[in-house]
């Protein structure tokens, strides 16, 4: 009498633990997409308060951010740049998002959209606006508004 598994026996363990694995990678990969997202809408939401108290330091002003790219690096000239922990937040969304970004303000109104991992971007504005867009950052501000 022989002991031990067969070719087929064995050949089908294999094929079961191989499918089990591909079912948790794509499970855990949907896990980390989504934590992403989150983590863009998180440091997004933490801007409003930082921006309020930005505004009321700097005479009822944001300053003035014509629209494009956020700024990755400190300086001058608007909440998105000269204030540290906007800028920071705003780095760790682009960094855990897609990498892309758009900013806007006038000195009165400001808008940031940072897009998402899994698709489209997530927008925030200073009218307390903040919502899901389809499309990339830039589509989703229109004078310093989240559309």
């Amino acid at each position: 009498m022989k002991r031990g598994f067969t070719l087929i026996e064995i050949l089908v363990v294999v094929a079961i633990i191989g499918i089990l694995t591909t079912v948790i990678v794509a499970n855990l990969y949907q896990a980390r997409v989504k934590a992403a997202d989150a983590a863009v809408k998180d440091d997004l939401n933490g801007i409003r308060s930082q921006a309020e108290i930005y505004y009321s330091l700097h005479n009822d002003s944001y300053g003035n951010y014509s629209g494009t790219t956020c700024p990755s690096v400190a300086g001058a000239g608007s909440l998105f740049s000269n204030d540290s922990n906007i800028l920071g937040a705003i780095n760790h969304a682009v960094n855990v998002g897609s990498g892309n970004s758009f900013c806007s303000t006038n000195g009165i109104l400001w808008a940031v959209a940072i897009g998402l991992k899994s698709s489209g971007s997530w927008c925030i504005d200073s009218t307390g606006f903040s919502q899901l867009n389809n499309g990339a950052p830039n589509a989703a501000i229109v004078s310093n508004k989240c559309i």
